[in-house]
C-alpha cells in the first residue's frame, strides 16, 4: 500500500514540477548541436525545440486528459488493497502538463513580443 502511495506522490511531484523546472532552466538537454550553433541558426534551432516541445506537450495533455475522463467515467480503480480511483493520481499529471504548456506558451509570447 505504501509503495502505491509513494508512486503516486513521486509521479505528482515530477509532473507538477515540470513548468517550474522549465522556467528555472533546469531541464537536462542534449546540446551537441545546439551548443555549436551560432547566430540565426541557433535562434531558429531554439524556436524549433520550443515549438516541438509545445506540440508534444499539448498532445500528451490531450491524451492524458482523455485517460482521466475514461478512468472517471468507468470508475477504474487500482488493483491494490486501497483500490484508489485512478483518475485521482492521473489528475496530477494533467494539471502538471497544463501548467507546463502554459509556461511554454508564455515563453513563446514573451519572445514574439521582443521581435523588432
Amino acid at each position: 500500500m505504501t509503495d502505491e502511495i509513494a508512486g503516486y506522490l513521486n509521479a505528482a511531484a515530477i509532473f507538477l514540477g515540470l513548468a517550474w523546472t522549465l522556467r528555472e532552466g533546469g531541464f537536462i538537454r542534449v546540446e551537441i548541436l545546439y551548443d555549436r550553433a551560432v547566430g540565426r541558426f541557433k535562434q531558429a534551432l531554439r524556436w524549433l525545440i520550443v515549438l516541438t516541445a509545445t506540440v508534444f506537450s499539448a498532445l500528451t495533455l490531450w491524451v492524458c486528459t482523455r485517460q482521466v475522463i475514461y478512468a472517471f467515467d468507468n470508475d477504474t480503480r487500482a488493483v491494490s488493497v486501497i483500490e484508489t480511483p485512478e483518475w485521482i493520481p492521473q489528475s496530477a499529471m494533467v494539471l502538471g502538463l497544463a501548467v507546463l504548456l502554459l509556461q511554454l506558451l508564455a515563453w513563446i509570447v514573451d519572445r514574439v513580443r521582443r521581435i523588432p
